[in-house]
């Protein structure tokens, strides 16, 4: 007489072991399905913990959620794209922007405006007619002079040497 498993179980029995098995394995099956990075710890998990229905249920969400390959590349191509185009625009700002020895060569110069009623102010320094500009006391369209000028010219036209552009 033959005792062993398959005669205990018959074929029903050998089938619902290997029902149960796969069943256990299922979130390593779900890992691998989804190509995800981390398959050799999920497995390693599902071994050990699986086991217990809240290690199984853990390992299971672990396998479902979260990027597969194809995501992850999709997500480093756009960091790198952003990555790029972000430092573009900082090489553009570089160069748009004044530099502080720029800014500091103007500081201490004395400059001239025309006010609205066309009288002449100043001298006020480059840090004040900065903080006007700024506050919209002054607009582009105000008149500047400064020695070494030839002719009074709109603030926009000077931006530079403000350090405002």
């Amino acid at each position: 007489m033959d005792t062993g498993i398959g005669s205990a179980l018959g074929g029903f029995g050998i089938a619902l072991l290997i029902l149960l098995v796969l069943l256990y394995f299922l979130p390593f099956a779900i890992a691998n399905h989804r190509g995800r990075d981390s398959q050799g710890t999920i497995f390693l998990l599902n071994l050990l913990l699986g086991w217990t229905v809240l290690g199984w249920l853990v390992v299971l969400i672990l396998a479902w959620t979260g990027e597969n390959r194809d995501q992850r590349q999709t997500r480093i191509a756009q960091l790198s794209t952003m990555q790029a185009q972000t430092q573009a625009m900082m090489e553009m700002a570089k160069q748009k922007s004044p530099t502080i020895s720029n800014v500091q060569q103007f500081a201490e110069r004395p400059w001239y405006y025309a006010h609205t009623d066309n009288s002449q102010i100043g001298p006020v320094p480059t840090s004040e007619l900065r903080r006007m500009y700024m506050l919209k006391h002054i607009s582009a369209n105000t008149l500047l002079w400064s020695e070494g000028m030839s002719d009074w010219l709109p603030l926009s036209r000077c931006m530079a040497d403000l350090g405002l552009g």
